[in-house]
This record gives structure tokens, C-alpha cells and sequence, in this order.
């Protein structure tokens, strides 16, 4: 029997409608759901392993409650960045950028509950060997310049033509090297946003660097109320006056004439004068100073380099480079290849990584004797055992039990080698290093951790900063990860995300004095591995310098007095200033005071730092080991003024990457440094499962100390 079906046309022309019904309710998504835009980086720019800023656009105003951007760390592992939204509705998250990562994806939590989710491009990652410059509103020629050379180590220009790319916290400058600011276009500036202004103004002070232009068509960039005078410091004068070229020209040998320029009026005092010449009355002005603001530098130049008749002139690029010699000079590096070869790095941070990786309650199995050790056991259970039992006892059966009993004795040697090599509890090795400016009123640190663990699993970790070292709002820092495989860190370069390890959260909240605190939740960690790990922070010291230095006429030594202005001793401390180191008693303790600074034994700062020593008639320089491991104090004595120990041409290494511990531009200034070793910890890392032990601990404290040169 053949049953028929009745069609009935109007089910076939419901479908069409089902089917447009079902395609708009799957586009509108969860309800409250909000759609955004977000862009990450500065002008699509960072650095692997430093901070970032993603910005979030959304339709729905104070519908947002928190953003979440997933990322990857430098072991490829996934990391989920949490951050609730600024009271003051900013939709920002900050994170690292991982290794080899081309997508981010990004949610948006909202008030209900509902997320969303998107996939955005990852900042373009810029090699550690390249400079990175920010030009705001005009890249005064370096742009050009770099586009025609196309050298390989010219540094990476990102040219800001609005506020929009800057971000509003200092962290996100952190892979920046120098900003480029004309005066002509200050106005972007004068117009960001209170947060901008302060990320950017932070960033200077805890020892970024910046070229300001103020040429006659600059008044307003230093104009009262503006940015330069308010955030910076600086006070300049609106007066333009006409200046004579000869002493560009003699500066920077050119064959080709420069036409007269006009320029704002430098003040004679403050500062530190790199270029004198004279106006076309015959005045004597300064042309280009370089100025100490909090830990940072900015250069001044009394010219408008983005305005004529620099603009054409062929020799522009010739005079940023004599002023600025370690970003646009280039030298070839003849050592990092031989040095990638045999050290496994070409950066002074590969070194101190290498060091502060070994653990003293941590035994590491040689690579020869675990190679001895399987040859070994391939030769008992294969031809010695055949020897033995068929040659020697003549009795082919006992391999049925000298087999077996071979695998098990070293299969427990193996064990017994897995139990004495990991730790019962996790073990920190770490040094910091926090500066202290009084007369600013300001305080930065940095501290870098090796985590090893002890067993595996997941762990909540948080750093706690002593009380003196911070502000009492916010005694947590920014915690992330620290360190990627290559040719600065050293280790064998990954590619790819690591699957087999769980992901992770990095979450940061907004602290009430508006700075940033960020902890680590459910870090994986294998047994007996080590993570690296960072802190970054600044604080206000609120500490006065009970000191009264000043500069020997005719000479570069000190006399007067100083003391201790910190709450704890100083151990092996040193007073540094231009080329000399006054060693201070073993012990300075919290509140001491020296009368008398001439009355200390005083050294040649470099051949101290250098080691460099009289044999009879000759001198003699310790030479730099860059494959040297195991001596932390000497590394960091060396990381802490690398240039002025000679820089490159002294370790053989670059020192890109955590350059902003290298104080040695301020030995050119009116400033001493009074430093030394702190006995207690200044900032602990903390487990919510375990308690790790102290390793190798260090903690140094520098604080910069006006001297009274009598100019």
C-alpha cells in the first residue's frame, strides 16, 4: 500500500521565514550583549614581554564593568589580563605582549553579566635590537631617513598625529625609547586627556627620554597652563630670538650653509648646556641643553626642526645624530654573533638571567653524567648482560632476571635522582633595585624573580613592597611575567603556544591613589621549574635629604656633609658623583651623617667599576667574562652604570632591555648618587598554596642627592 502525502504550500513558504527569523535573532547574540572595537599597542606597535594598552570603543556608555584581553607569555602559555573599568569609565586593559602572536582576543563584561568576544589584531612586535621613537606630530626627519638607509638596527619610528594612540598609563610606554615632541605641534599634547598627561609626563621622570624642538614657532608649547611647564617642570621663556647658524654648522661640519633661525630664548641656568651660539646681535644664547627631570632626560633644542630652513636643510639628520649618538648612530655590533655562539645572548640581561636562574638548594644533574648515566644503562642491559650470563655463567635463562632487575635498580636511581633535584618548597632567587629622587618627590622599582617550584601545580602569587618603599594605598606593584627565549635573554627561540600547560589570569585593579596593582592567579607551574617573574612600581618617598653637597671649585670632587635619609641601613654603600666613588662605612646606618664627604677614601668610579689596577709603570683592566655566572653583586654593579663602564666596548654585550637601571647620565649632571645593599628584602613574592623560601635575595637602594655647584 502507497500512502500520499497532501502538500500544503504555505509550510514551504513559512520556511524562508523561519530560516531569516532564526539569522536575526543569532546576529542580535545574548541580550545586553554590547558590540566594541578595540586596538592594542601604540600605532600598532609594542615590544615582546612589555606592556601594552588595549582601548576599547563601545556604543553603550557605563554599560562596561570589566575587559578581559587573552594573551600568551613568554613560554607560549596562555594568560587572561583582567581589569575592572576606571571609575572614570575608561575602557582600558594592560597586558604583555606574548611571543609569536599575530591575535588577541578581547571580552567585554557588562553589567548583566553578558560577554562579549573579539578577535583583534596583536601589536607588530619591534626587536629588542632596534631603537623605538615616538614622533608626536611630525618625525623632524628621522622617518625619511630611516625609510632611505634601510639599515638593519635603524631604529622603528611611529608617527602620532592625534592623542588618540598615547596611552594613560605609564606602564604602556614601558619597550619606548625616545619621544620626539616639536614644539610646533605641542598643542596634541596640551589637549590629552589628565591621564595621558600624567602617563606621559610619569614616563619621563622614572627615566624615559625626550627631544623637544621650541623654535620661534613654539611659544605655545611653553606657554603657562601648558604641558612642558606643568607636568614637566620646565620653564622657558616665550621670548623668540634670531639666531646666528655658524654654530650648527661648526657642529656638525657641514659643508652646506644653513640660513639663520629663529628659536626660543634658553635660560642660562638649570640644566646641562650641549650647544652655545649666538643670536645676530651678538648674544650669547644656549641652543641645545639636556635636563634632568626625575630620573629621565629631555633635550631641548632652540630650533623648530620640522619648520624651515631646517626642513630642507640636507644635513637635519647629521645634527640629530651628534645630539643624539646611541639612538641614531649606528655601530655595528662585530661581537653578537660570536657572543650568540658561545654565551647563548648578546644582552647584558641574558647574564643576569643565567645567574639569577641557579639555585644553591636546587641540584642539577650534569649533562655528561646523564649521558654516562644512559650509555651505561644501555650497555648492562645489552651487551654486558649478554656477556655475562652467556659467556661468564654460561646460563641463558638468567636474563629472564638480570634484565628485569637492571631496569628496576636504574629506574629507581632515576627516581631517587627526580627526589633529591626537586625542592620541598618553592625557592625565590631575586634582586630589586628602587631609586629615590627627594628633591621630586619621587620613587620607582624594579625587582625580577626566579620562581622555582617545588611540586607541580597551579599557584597564586602576589608581591608585597616594605612600607618604606611605597606608597600606603598601594603596597602591591605590577606583577608579570619576565623573560623570552632569544638572542638577549638567551635560550633555544619557541614558536607557537604551548597547549600542553593551562592558562592562567594576570588580574589588576585600580588602586585609590590611581596607580595599578596586578597579581598572578592560577600560574601552572611543572615540578622543579622556574617561571620568571617582574615587578614594576613608583611611589612618592615623602623623605627629605638631609645633605649639603658641593662641588670643589676647579675640580670634580665633593665637600660638605650627607647622611642617610632612608629608615634602613646601607650596606657596603657608595657616594658616587661625575667620575668618583667615596666609599662609605660598611654599615651607614638609617639617620647617620658624615660631616665631612673629603674625609672619605675616594676612587676612580671607573677603574672601580672595571677593576682596573697600577702594576708598576702600567695599568691593567680586568676584562669582562660575559659567559661569567654565579657573581650577581658584580653583574648588577655593572648593570646599574653600564656606560659608564665602558658600555659595549666594555662587556661585549648590549644592555637594551633594562637600560633604565643605568644611571650614568646622571654623573653628568648636579646630582650625586648615594647607594648600597639593603639587608631586608624590599619587595617579597607571596604564594596563596606555598611559601617559598628565600634564595639568593639582593636589594639595592639608590637616592639622588643636588649638589651645589656654585654656578
Amino acid at each position: 500500500m502507497i500512502a500520499r502525502t497532501t502538500r500544503n504550500p504555505s509550510v514551504w513558504l513559512s520556511l524562508p521565514l523561519l530560516v531569516a527569523l532564526a539569522l536575526l535573532l543569532a546576529s542580535v547574540g545574548p541580550a545586553g550583549a554590547a558590540e566594541f572595537t578595540a586596538t592594542a599597542g601604540i600605532d600598532g606597535r609594542g615590544r615582546v614581554g612589555m606592556w601594552a594598552e588595549c582601548r576599547i570603543e563601545t556604543g553603550q556608555e557605563g554599560a562596561a564593568e570589566s575587559v578581559v584581553v587573552s594573551s600568551t607569555d613568554g613560554d607560549g602559555v596562555g594568560v587572561n589580563y583582567t581589569q575592572p573599568v576606571a571609575s572614570e569609565g575608561g575602557l582600558r586593559c594592560y597586558f604583555q605582549l606574548g611571543r609569536s602572536q599575530d591575535r588577541l582576543q578581547v571580552s567585554l563584561t557588562d553589567t548583566s553579566g553578558s560577554s562579549t568576544t573579539t578577535p583583534i589584531d596583536a601589536p607588530t612586535p619591534i626587536p629588542f635590537e632596534k631603537e623605538w621613537i615616538l614622533a608626536i606630530g611630525d618625525a623632524i626627519g628621522i622617518q625619511s631617513a630611516s625609510d632611505q638607509q634601510g639599515r638593519r638596527h635603524f631604529p622603528v619610528v611611529s608617527l602620532i598625529a592625534d592623542s588618540q594612540p598615547l596611552p594613560h598609563h605609564w606602564i604602556a610606554y614601558n619597550g619606548v625609547d625616545l619621544i620626539v615632541l616639536p614644539g610646533s605641534h605641542a598643542a596634541i599634547v596640551n589637549t590629552l586627556e589628565d591621564s595621558q598627561k600624567q602617563a606621559l609626563a610619569d614616563w619621563v621622570r622614572r627615566g624615559g627620554r625626550m627631544l623637544l624642538t621650541l623654535g620661534g614657532q613654539s611659544k605655545g608649547a611653553v606657554a603657562p597652563g601648558s604641558w612642558i611647564r606643568e607636568s614637566l617642570g620646565l620653564e622657558i621663556d616665550e621670548e623668540v630670538v634670531d639666531i646666528d647658524p655658524r654654530a650648527i654648522e661648526s657642529f656638525t661640519t657641514t659643508q652646506t650653509p644653513l640660513k639663520a633661525f629663529t628659536g626660543l630664548r634658553l635660560p642660562t641656568s638649570g640644566g646641562r648646556t650641549l650647544l652655545t651660539g649666538r643670536t645676530l646681535d651678538r648674544q650669547t644664547v644656549p641652543i641645545a641643553k639636556e635636563y634632568l627631570v626625575g630620573f629621565g632626560r629631555v633635550l631641548v633644542l632652540a630650533a623648530d626642526l620640522d619648520q624651515e630652513p631646517f626642513a630642507s636643510w640636507t644635513d637635519r639628520q647629521s645634527l640629530l645624530e651628534r645630539l643624539l649618538p646611541n639612538t641614531l648612530s649606528i655601530r655595528p655590533n662585530n661581537n653578537s654573533q660570536r657572543h650568540t655562539r658561545d654565551a647563548g645572548y648578546t644582552d647584558l640581561v641574558g647574564q643576569i638571567r643565567r645567574t639569577i636562574d641557579q639555585f644553591d638548594s636546587h641540584w642539577v644533574l650534569p649533562f655528561k653524567w646523564l649521558a654516562g648515566f644512559f650509555v651505561l644503562y644501555l650497555g648492562l642491559i645489552g651487551p654486558l648482560d649478554y656477556w655475562i650470563v652467556n659467556r661468564w655463567f654460561g646460563r641463558p635463562l638468567l636474563g629472564w632476571i638480570t634484565f628485569p632487575m637492571a631496569v628496576i635498580v636504574f629506574a629507581g636511581l632515576a627516581f631517587y635522582g627526580t627526589t633529591i633535584a626537586t625542592p620541598p618548597q618553592p625557592v625565590v632567587n631575586q634582586f630589586s633595585i628602587v631609586d629615590i629622587d627627594p628633591s621630586s618627590n619621587l620613587g620607582r622599582g624594579f625587582a625580577w624573580t626566579q620562581y622555582l617550584s617545588g611540586t607541580a601545580g597551579r599557584n597564586d602569587l602576589h608581591y608585597s613592597i616594605d612600607a618604606g618603599f611605597a606608597n600606603s594605598d598601594s603596597q602591591q606593584p605590577i606583577l608579570g611575567w619576565w623573560g623570552v627565549n632569544g638572542q638577549e635573554f638567551g635560550g633555544l627561540s619557541a614558536i607557537g603556544r604551548d597547549r600542553q600547560m593551562p592558562e592562567y589570569a594576570i588580574d589588576g585593579r585600580v588602586n585609590s591613589d590611581a596607580s595599578l596593582s596586578t597579581v598572578a592567579i592560577g600560574l601552572p607551574l611543572a615540578t622543579a621549574a622556574t617561571k620568571g617573574l617582574a615587578a614594576w612600581w613608583q611611589f612618592e618617598p615623602n623623605r627629605a635629604a638631609d645633605s649639603s653637597l658641593k662641588k670643589r671649585p676647579g675640580t670634580d670632587l665633593l665637600s660638605g656633609s650627607v647622611s642617610n635619609p632612608l629608615d634602613v641601613d646601607l650596606m657596603d654603600g657608595v657616594l658616587v658623583y661625575r667620575g668618583w666613588a667615596y666609599l662609605l662605612p660598611t654599615r651607614f646606618t638609617a639617620g647617620k651623617r658624615i660631616a665631612q664627604v673629603s674625609t672619605l677614601t675616594s676612587k676612580n668610579l671607573k677603574w672601580r667599576l672595571t677593576r682596573r689596577s697600577v702594576d708598576k709603570a702600567s695599568t691593567a683592566t680586568e676584562p669582562w667574562n660575559p659567559e661569567m655566572q654565579g657573581d650577581m653583586d658584580r653583574i648588577l654593579e655593572i648593570a646599574m652604570f653600564h656606560d659608564t663602564a665602558g658600555g659595549p666596548k666594555y662587556t661585549e654585550l648590549s644592555n637594551r632591555i633594562i637600560n633604565h637601571l643605568d644611571l650614568s647620565h646622571v654623573l653628568a649632571t648636579d646630582h650625586a648618587i648615594l647607594m648600597g645593599r639593603v639587608d631586608e628584602p624590599v619587595i617579597q613574592l607571596a604564594g596563596e598554596q606555598q611559601t617559598a623560601k628565600n634564595g639568593t635575595v639582593l636589594s639595592f637602594a639608590r637616592i639622588l642627592l643636588p649638589v651645589d655647584s656654585g654656578r
